[in-house]
């Protein structure tokens, strides 16, 4: 089921909205580690930086100015052609990046019919579900990701049970990254 669309939790068959759902499983199979890796691979969508297909260069006294993306990837998305989706967490708006050890879903609304939730652009809404402590399951696990030129991303993800299901505690950290 989902939020999306309705603000019930309904399944994603039964409502009438365009929505993509993208679990951490499919974003750990192509390698996506935040927004802008992960909309290069979505239906409908365009991103800038070095891997998008999106240039989004702005104009400032006749002088193209690429910096803005450069330095902030996650506002220079286009979804559906019209501009950029607002990104919520939790379904909150919010502008702290995706990250993918903390992510268990984005949810891609796309187009106005993301009105009907209630905020959102015209263009749509991306919402990062985070994690969530499970008070059944203790588990650990440790990422690791290594690439070409030296790149490397070590992440840790651990659910304590504290009182059987009813209480638990997640932590996840990124203890290190280094990109190209």
């Amino acid at each position: 089921g989902t939020l999306a669309g309705t603000r019930l939790r309904t399944d994603l068959r039964d409502v009438a909205a365009s929505i993509s759902v993208y679990t951490k499983d499919f974003m750990q199979d192509i390698g996506a580690n935040n927004l802008d890796e992960l909309l290069t691979y979505t239906l409908g969508t365009e991103v800038s930086g070095l891997t998008g297909n999106f240039s989004n260069p702005g104009q400032d006294a006749n002088f193209t100015d690429l910096f803005g993306q450069i330095r902030s990837p996650q506002t220079s998305n286009r979804v559906r052609g019209v501009g950029g989706a607002d990104q919520t967490r939790d379904y909150f708006i919010s502008s702290i990046p995706l990250d993918g050890y903390n992510t268990d879903r984005v949810e891609i609304n796309r187009g106005p019919n993301a009105m009907l939730f209630g905020l959102g652009s015209a263009a749509g809404i991306i919402n990062n579900g985070l994690i969530k402590a499970m008070p059944n399951k203790t588990k650990t696990k440790v990422d690791t990701q290594y690439g070409e030129y030296g790149t490397y991303r070590l992440a840790l993800d651990h659910n304590q049970v504290l009182i059987k299901d009813r209480l638990a505690l997640r932590v996840a950290s990124l203890f290190g990254e280094k990109k190209y």
